[in-house]
């Protein structure tokens, strides 16, 4: 068993404060090893072991560095040593360390319980500032409104923000909606901003915008009536004009948002079946859940246009898949047949857009009714214009 070394008190060697042991000596660098202070050869030595990943060495090598070593003078490694022999300075740092750690968390949680329900809470908003990262707000109260001032999504148009504004300062559906703008960010930044353009630019949309806050989701409360077809025909076919957005059905979830944003390709079809059959048990919640019920719904990107030629059979019509361009348009509608027409970017969306082409008008351009504005619906289209933003056209008729 080998000898066990003590450390003996020695000229220029200090004593630790409150210990029995004694400062470890360092011989200045250059100072040879006697003798006597050979290191030891155990291969479990952190002084002799090399690392695990240390390269093979060849014995010529091994021996060469052998008498390298003992020609060279060899120096002392300084000793690593806590200031107490015991190692209790670790043990009472590692105390204060966890401590200090425990008292942080606690101050956290109280800090939390207390200051974070009053920062998380809604917060009115009448001084037009935006909402913070995104989390709703409640609107300001009526008493300190100014639709002037009142914060407006920065994407809108600034056009349709001056109508907007303009409009809330009479309109009780418009000044309602600007009040509570922050509130549509429910539904989304873009469903956000579009639903407050679709209160500037389509007045008939008004109450219903101010309505979906509170009233999405829920299921169509009404269905088409006599007064929903109007005295314009196509061939002798009176087509109705029904919009997506209206209150009896705008309010159903469809595509992961209200129909009256996402519904405009079954309200499309609601309007060529009530046109052709003369008959009004299918409104355009009775084809939105028709198309979920068929698996024609994306989960966000609205209906899939298979949903028209796939359906049509059992609703006692026959739909032909035309080409995009102009004269099938024309084509078509001089046969007596209601065509819906599915849009890409362009005059109608920046996305993709379902509408129906009613009929033609005396200068050669063509009727449309729009699901989503009334103001496109007011005005006739050049074919050739509608055919060139065309990414499928659908020509309906009547089953025989």
């Amino acid at each position: 068993m080998p000898a066990q070394r003590t450390e003996q008190p020695s000229e220029g060697r200090r004593r630790i404060a409150g210990t029995g042991a004694y400062e470890p000596t360092f011989r200045e660098a250059g100072t040879a090893r006697s003798d006597a202070e050979e290191p030891s050869t155990r291969t479990d030595s952190p002084a002799v072991r090399e690392p695990s990943h240390a390269r093979p060495r060849s014995a010529d090598a091994a021996g060469a560095q052998t008498r390298a070593a003992n020609a060279r003078p060899s120096y002392k490694r300084v000793a690593v040593y806590t200031p107490y022999a015991d190692g209790s300075s670790h043990r009472v740092r590692n105390r204060i360390v966890v401590g200090a750690f425990a008292v942080l968390a606690v101050c956290m949680l109280v800090a939390l319980a207390v200051i974070g329900p009053a920062r998380l809470a809604p917060q009115g908003d009448a001084d037009g500032t935006p909402p913070q990262d995104g989390a709703a707000q409640s609107a300001p109260s009526e008493a300190s409104f100014d639709p002037t001032t009142a914060w407006l999504p920065a994407d809108m148009e600034p056009q349709l923000s001056q109508t907007l504004r303009a409009a809330a300062v009479d309109d009780v559906n418009v000044r309602y909606a600007v009040r509570r703008a922050a509130d549509y960010g429910r539904f989304g930044a873009e469903y956000q901003t579009q639903l407050l353009e679709l209160a500037a630019k389509e007045p008939p949309a008004r109450a219903y915008v101010a309505q979906v806050l509170d009233a999405y989701p829920t299921p169509a409360t009404g269905g088409i009536t006599a007064e929903d077809i109007p005295a314009q025909t196509s061939g002798g076919i009176a087509v109705p004009r029904l919009y997506q957005w209206d209150v009896r059905w705008g309010f159903m979830e469809y595509s992961s948002g209200p129909l009256g944003l996402t519904g405009c390709c079954p309200t499309s079809l609601s309007m060529v079946y009530t046109a052709l059959t003369g008959r009004s048990d299918r409104s355009p919640a009775d084809m939105a859940q028709l198309a979920i019920d068929r698996g024609f719904v994306s989960e966000s990107e609205g209906t899939f246009a298979e949903f028209l030629p796939g359906v049509a059979r059992e609703l006692g019509l026959s739909c032909t898949v035309l080409r995009t361009s102009a004269r099938s348009i024309t084509d078509a509608l001089a046969q007596g047949q209601v065509l819906i027409c599915n849009v890409g970017k362009g005059d109608f969306t920046e996305n993709g857009h379902f509408f129906v082409i009613t009929g033609m008008a005396e200068d050669g351009t063509v009727w449309i009714n729009d699901p989503y504005s009334s103001a496109n619906s007011d005005i006739s289209w050049d074919p050739q214009r509608l055919a060139e933003q065309a990414i499928g056209l659908y020509a309906f008729r009547a089953s025989s």
